[in-house]
């Protein structure tokens, strides 16, 4: 059996559904199954983003994003959005656009129904989508630039531009905020003529406008990054000073890392579907994959004793904290845009140790079958220190030494969420003891940053315009535990001070 959630967008109301398929690997039945103890379907705000929203919303971008290229041009030095479809005329100064996370505001923002259609009771779906410059690494290079969208309804003809926030001042409308950019700019080119002129151009080009709010645009210019502020957001080489030309054209020679290799071969057996390990020192487990999730691993034994009938993470959760609209309240469930479709292949060497097992993924994600070759790897990893150790040569026994290697057999796979790459390891020991370990690399997301103004209680600047942005990540992993058998309970022991007599010396 298979799970698949579709996007009913035509039904009355709109709903999220889920449906099982089966028997596999030739299905020939379908129905309906809840998405959750809670609820049956789920309401149209909670729809996932999917590649035909995506379209969409890049021409709500478009058109919304217009009004203001001027704007850009002259507060970014240069650097531009450009709306056509080609994205070409702006050449080398390009901006580029990302997606605050899709969330609903008011009653319907979990309209999930137990029974029957979605729920009818009005709500919203706002997205934030906010402006970078288009160099390598680009999530570092943030402008200051969020636009606000609403996204709420069925169609998207009824989907409209909201707020539009630059440097600190908040707008309500794409054009509400070209027109005081506009009358920014008429202020300090009249005060450069004569004070007199400066004030009445500035109350007249600037009526009922917040003068703290035009004071900040009147002082808002972005200069291009330096030649070095753009190289450390690159993965290219840091070259040191040379003293000639030639000299600072040469990368840095460095001697490599070590290498593990297996002198007698594998000592780990993959299952015949490839999904699986049949065999590595007692352990056996077999393996299943969502394209929301990712990999899942279940029947996992150890010497023919079931440990675990199902590990897999269920979500993974990202909350920022920010000076700007989108960065204070974003939050991320990395579920939604498709963590088990994020995985790319694993280059051998680098990501994965060079004598691992790569294996292949068939799924499904907004479009046909799909297979993305060499998205799991796995090894045995020598962990460098002993299991077991003991060296005795007192207390009148002989004198010995004993000791065991420690090695551990890893599942991996490596899924690129936009901005983050998630490192996701299952590794099993020879103890029969289980761990997950999951670390987190690739790119900050970033916030504009004004040391005068803005972002200093909300993440650490690493550029003089851009800062990290304050968050927390939590991944959510279920456990279904078969130790002892299926009629097993978790408790937790706590270790307290018991005073008996003679304690006093």
């Amino acid at each position: 059996m298979a799970l698949a959630m579709i996007i009913q967008g035509r039904h009355n109301p709109p709903r999220v559904a889920q449906v099982a398929v089966g028997p596999l690997p030739l299905p020939a039945s379908w129905w309906y199954v809840p998405l959750s103890a809670q609820v049956d379907t789920a309401g149209w705000l909670q729809r996932p983003y999917s590649l035909p929203e995506a379209a969409r919303v890049a021409a709500l971008i478009a058109r919304a994003a217009a009004p203001l290229v001027p704007l850009m041009k002259e507060a970014f030095d240069g650097w531009w959005y450009d709306p056509g479809s080609s994205n070409s005329s702006c050449g080398s100064r390009c901006l580029v656009y990302s997606l605050g996370a899709p969330f609903g505001a008011g009653p319907a923002a979990a309209a999930g129904t137990r029974v029957g259609p979605g729920s009818g009771v009005e709500g919203r779906r706002w997205l934030w989508a906010f402006f970078y410059r288009n160099l390598e690494g680009h999530h570092l290079h943030t402008v200051g630039l969020e636009l606000q969208l609403d996204v709420s309804g069925a169609h998207p003809a009824q989907w409209a531009a909201g707020q539009v926030w630059l440097g600190g001042s908040l707008w309500p409308s794409p054009q509400a905020l070209a027109a005081a950019w506009n009358s920014s700019r008429a202020s300090t080119s009249s005060s450069s003529t004569s004070t007199s002129s400066s004030s009445s151009s500035s109350s007249s080009g600037a009526q009922g406008v917040d003068p703290a709010a035009l004071a900040l645009l009147r002082a808002f210019h972005l200069p291009s990054p330096s030649p070095q502020d753009a190289l450390s957001s690159s993965f290219g080489p840091r070259k040191p000073a040379a003293s000639t030309p030639a000299a600072a054209n040469e990368a840095p020679s460095q001697p490599g890392p070590p290498l593990q290799y297996e002198p007698d071969g594998r000592r780990f057996r993959l299952s015949a579907s490839g999904l699986g390990v049949e065999h590595w020192m007692g352990w056996s487990l077999a393996m299943g994959h969502s394209p929301t999730a990712g990999l899942s691993f279940w029947d996992v034994r150890f010497q023919g004793q079931r440990l675990l009938w199902e590990l897999s993470l269920q979500e993974a959760y990202a909350g920022y904290g920010g000076p700007s609209p989108m960065q204070s309240h974003v939050q991320y469930l990395d579920s939604h845009w498709g963590m088990g479709a994020a995985y790319k292949e694993l280059a051998a060497g680098l990501d994965c140790p060079g004598n691992a097992a790569f294996l292949d993924l068939p799924y499904s994600f907004n479009s046909g079958p799909l297979l993305q070759r060499n998205a799991v790897c796995v090894f045995e990893l020598s962990l460098g220190q002993p299991l077991l150790r003991h060296w005795a040569d007192a207390g009148g026994s002989p004198a010995y030494y004993g000791a065991v290697q420690g090695s551990a057999l890893v599942v991996r796979t490596i899924s690129t969420v936009y901005n983050y790459d998630y490192i996701a390891d299952l590794r099993l020991h020879l103890d029969g003891s289980i761990e997950v370990a999951v670390h987190t690399t690739g790119y900050v997301q970033s916030s504009w940053y004004d040391r005068a103004q803005h972002g200093s209680s909300h993440g650490y600047p690493f550029a003089p315009h851009n800062s990290g942005t304050i968050h927390d990540h939590l991944l959510h992993w279920k456990v279904d535990a078969d130790i002892a058998g299926t009629p097993n309970s978790i408790r937790m022991d706590s270790v307290v001070l018991q005073e008996r007599p003679g304690d006093e010396g």
